[in-house]
């Protein structure tokens, strides 16, 4: 049986797993929920993830989930604040870069 290539709708199904992970077990599973966590990964992109890699992915998810309407973000080297003409810019941009590092995570995984 040989691989198959991660399409483009695995490679989305597996961080969506990563984020449906987080939400069912929180930033620190246990044990049995690494291993729950690797199987589902795998029907998507064919090999588990390290435990640093899930650990990092965990992560991610939490800085994700925690992003307030009051935080302040650095973009383009200037902090911004809430009511700042830029804020929502730099809140789209402190969370595509979470959701890029998601795909980071699997796409190093399927390149190991």
């Amino acid at each position: 049986m040989s691989i198959q290539p991660v399409t483009p709708r695995l490679h989305q199904q597996a961080v969506g797993a990563l984020k449906d992970a987080y939400k069912a077990y929180g930033e620190h599973p246990d044990e049995d929920q690494l291993f729950l966590i690797n199987t589902i990964i795998t029907t998507y992109i064919g090999q588990p993830l390290s435990c640093a890699k899930i650990t990092e992915a965990m992560a991610t998810c939490y800085d994700i989930a925690h992003v307030t309407d009051e935080a302040s973000f650095k973009y383009h080297g200037q902090y911004v604040e809430p009511g700042d003409p830029l804020y929502d810019d730099a809140k789209a941009d402190y969370l595509a870069d979470k959701h890029n590092t998601l795909h980071r995570i699997i796409q190093e995984t399927t390149k190991e």
